[in-house]
Order: C-alpha cells, then sequence, then structure tokens
C-alpha cells in the first residue's frame, strides 16, 4: 500500500510536533513534580547550616514586611567587633523603629 505524498507529509510533520511538545513538556512536568514533592530542597550550604526554599521564602516575607531590621540591628550590636558595625545599629534602629 502506497502512501500518498500529502499524507506522508502531513504524517512527518505531525510526529514531528508530537515530539517537540513531548520533548518541551517532559522536563517541565519533572520540575513541577519535585517542587510539589520536596519543599524542603536545599538551595545553599552555608557553614551556619543548610538553607532551604521555606527559609528564603521565610526573609523574604520578613524583609517585605520591614520586620527584619531591628533583629539584625540587635545583633550587629552583640555582635559587632568594629566601631563602625556599632554606629550603623544606631543608623538603623533609630530610622526603621517608630518611638
Amino acid at each position: 500500500m502506497l502512501v500518498s505524498r500529502k499524507a506522508a507529509g502531513t504524517l512527518f510533520v505531525g510526529g514531528a510536533l508530537s515530539l517537540t511538545l513531548g520533548s518541551l513538556l517532559y522536563p517541565a512536568m519533572l520540575g513541577a513534580q519535585k517542587v510539589n514533592s520536596a519543599p524542603e530542597r536545599i538551595i545553599a550550604t552555608p557553614a551556619t547550616g543548610p538553607l532551604t526554599e521555606a527559609d528564603r521564602d521565610f526573609v523574604v516575607e520578613l524583609r517585605a514586611a520591614g520586620l527584619w531590621e531591628y533583629p539584625v540591628g540587635q545583633m550587629a550590636l552583640r555582635k559587632g567587633t568594629t566601631k563602625a558595625v556599632k554606629i550603623g545599629h544606631l543608623h538603623n534602629s533609630r530610622a526603621s523603629w517608630p518611638r
């Protein structure tokens, strides 16, 4: 049974389109499954311990709410070893909290 040129071209284009869509959707679906099934995926490992995506989201929300400045300033006051860090704490704490 012979296949006409038109039918062969249609099959070729349809097959190529199917393979292209499959190769584009497959990695996207794998990524969606990994994010959904592993919310505690480690994104960085500094000396203080591993940081997860949940930690990053927490810091982003904290900073967006303006709640990070005071605790960071207090830590700078406690752990700061130079005069510049302690002066920076005073500037930061006065600017960020109402009296």
